[in-house]
């Protein structure tokens, strides 16, 4: 007896997890009879499959997207669609579309990336990173390198449990995959920095988590004041030194004799009676006598001179008077 199923229309809709047509997806389905593949477009796919089991392979998303895992479906008798093995990256469902027709709906999940940076924007390894949310429990390590997440829209919850030696640090961050794929921060970090960044390159979202550097804090060292021991001076004794008297010897100045030699003077004649008194003459002495203590005295010197100045200025004068007679 020969069998004819009915084969039924049976649409495939790519789609981003916010329900946009994605096009650019390679998906095969095989099963039954069937192996047929395609480049998605912005319309459903439709499909001629008869009763029985199939499976769904994307082998290349479009950028920004992860390729889902393998769907396993079954198309049932009266047309409808069962979903038997759920893909692990994306999402997938069966749709009635009312019309006797059914949609198998494959989303495809979002690459988010993780990118552990300094302050300065450049990429640091070492640093111990985990992410809850949406079915995800994954803990990596960073490397110089972003790394890729298959995210699903819904919350997320970013852990650093270390940082690399000499920084800071992050406290826990929250975000959001949105269903455009989009990310947006729900609760920043209070130590170092986290924003969203849009990769218009490959159309995908990075978290961008900054760790701050430590500061290096230098303990105050007390310093201890240094006790000064006062240096006792020994006095100096010094001895007197005696000093001899010098013995001088008496300067003996030879007396200078001047000789005025014998000088008359013509007196005037007293009562008519003309006679001559005459001068003796005198000898002076000039110079230092001897004190009685042998020293020789500057006084002694001063009367000598001023006698001969004497003695010579009555000479003159007597000298003068001659010349008038």
């Amino acid at each position: 007896t020969l069998v004819v199923k009915d084969a039924f229309t049976t649409k495939i809709s790519k789609q981003t997890m916010g329900g946009v047509e994605l096009a650019g997806a390679e998906i095969t389905v095989t099963g039954e009879g069937v192996n047929e593949k395609w480049t998605s477009t912005t319309d459903a796919h439709e499909l001629k499959l008869e009763p029985g089991k199939y499976t769904l392979h994307e082998s290349y998303a479009p950028d920004g997207f992860v390729e889902v895992t393998d769907i396993e479906f079954t198309v049932n008798e009266d047309g409808s669609v069962t979903v038997t093995k759920q893909t692990t990256t994306g999402d997938s469902e069966a749709v009635d579309n009312g019309d006797g027709t059914w949609t198998l709906v494959v989303k495809d999940a979002f690459t988010t990336k993780i990118s552990k940076q300094t302050m300065g924007g450049v990429e640091l390894a070492g640093a111990e990173i985990t992410l809850t949310g949406e079915g995800v429990n994954e803990t990596w390590t960073s490397t110089t390198d972003a790394h890729e997440l298959k995210l699903k829209p819904g919350e997320y919850k970013l852990i650093e449990n270390s940082a690399p030696e000499g920084y800071e640090v992050v406290s826990a961050i929250e975000f959001t995959v949105n269903k455009d794929g989009s990310v947006t921060v729900t609760k920043k970090t209070t130590t170092g920095d986290s924003e969203a960044v849009y990769n218009e390159e490959d159309g995908t979202w990075t978290l961008v988590i900054k760790d701050e550097a430590k500061s290096t804090v230098t303990e105050p060292t007390e310093t201890q004041p240094t006790e000064t021991q006062p240096t006792e001076t020994q006095p100096t004794e010094t001895q007197p030194t005696e000093t001899q008297p010098t013995e001088t010897q008496p300067t003996v100045t030879e007396p200078t004799t001047i000789s005025v030699g014998e000088v008359t003077e013509e007196t005037r004649p007293t009562n008519g009676d003309l006679s001559k008194t005459p001068v003796h003459s005198e000898s002076v002495e000039a110079g230092a006598g001897l004190t009685a203590d042998g020293e020789t005295t500057a006084d002694n010197s001063a009367v000598a001179i001023a006698a001969v100045m004497v003695i010579a200025a009555a000479v003159a004068v007597i000298r003068s008077k001659r010349r008038q007679k």
